[in-house]
């Protein structure tokens, strides 16, 4: 009989739960509730597995989300197999990626001993590239070519693969009106306003139209340089009415539009040029400076 049924870590356990432990012959789906023990079925079965000689300890991988999650199931595991568990690849997601690149770093060109950077390292890694290359981060912020290289990424393209030269032209797509102001890129899309009062969504990769939006009708003109401004999966667009409309990224729906009010002397020209591309979005609020100076605080939820 296997040993590991006659362990409390076994015996502690319901019918289910041991149905589950026992059930060693390919893959098996656990589907419970938060808090009915999955961490214990899981780590159960795997002393199990070992128990039972059905495979080594270090043929076996448990993935989890959180470092948290990893680090309960192999105190667990060590309390149930002793030192063995160190020989489980036991981990998350990303310190099981990294160790395996670690240890075949040469195979894709690096050394094992690479830093891994935050993305805050990033964004000021590509900074100061893009500086000692003269290219114009206003034009191409660090932030948008980051996402950029990130889609590139998840294509599993390699430097090599995009033959890109100084004059290649990616992509060419012709706007129904004169483009006003181009937001920074945000989940591999920017967002163009036009003179015509349109908001259009357009990927970076393909120069597909994913959506194209319009203001609330106004009677006024439409100028200006009001620059889209992206919080999450909220974009915020400024029109020279005095009018600030929060749209969805994904889909272009309008999520809500608020008007600045307008002063007792203030003319109709002047509200022209109400938000003059003066936004900033943090910790859950819109911050917008009018054409007469005026800083308006709006909720963005």
């Amino acid at each position: 009989m296997n040993q590991f049924y006659n362990h409390k870590s076994f015996i502690d356990l319901n019918d289910s739960q041991k149905e589950a432990v026992k059930d060693l012959d390919g893959p098996l789906l656990v589907l419970s509730g938060a808090g009915t023990g999955k961490t214990r079925v899981l780590t159960a079965r795997l002393a199990n597995l070992l128990y039972s000689n059905t495979t080594k300890a270090w043929k076996i991988l448990a993935v989890t989300f959180t470092n948290k999650a990893a680090k309960e199931m192999r105190t667990r595991l060590e309390g149930l197999i002793g030192p063995m568990a160190n020989s489980v690849w036991l981990g998350t997601f990303h310190s099981i990626g990294a160790r395996i690149l670690r240890e075949n770093a040469e195979l894709v060109g690096l050394n094992s001993n690479y830093t891994i950077i935050t993305p805050d390292d990033q964004i000021r890694l590509l900074k100061q590239i893009m500086l000692d290359e003269d290219i114009d981060i206003k034009k191409f912020t660090p932030k948008s070519m980051s996402s950029l290289i990130s889609s590139w990424k998840d294509k599993g393209y390699q430097y090599n693969d995009l033959n890109i030269s100084n004059n290649e032209v990616l992509w060419q797509r012709i706007m129904p009106s004169e483009v006003m102001s181009i937001s920074e890129v945000s989940n591999n899309t920017i967002f163009i306003r036009t003179n015509d009062s349109k908001i259009t969504a357009i990927d970076i990769n393909t120069g597909e139209f994913l959506w194209i939006n319009s203001q609330i009708p106004t009677e006024l003109s439409i100028r200006g340089l009001s620059k889209p401004r992206i919080d999450e999966e909220k974009l915020f667009v400024g029109f020279e009415d005095g009018k600030i409309v929060s749209y969805n990224i994904v889909n272009g729906d309008i999520n809500w539009q608020a008007q600045i009010p307008s002063g007792s002397t203030e003319t109709i020209i002047d509200r022209l040029n109400d938000i003059d591309g003066n936004m900033i979005v943090d910790d859950g609020a819109l911050y917008a400076i009018s054409y007469q100076g005026n800083i308006v605080s709006i909720d963005t939820y």
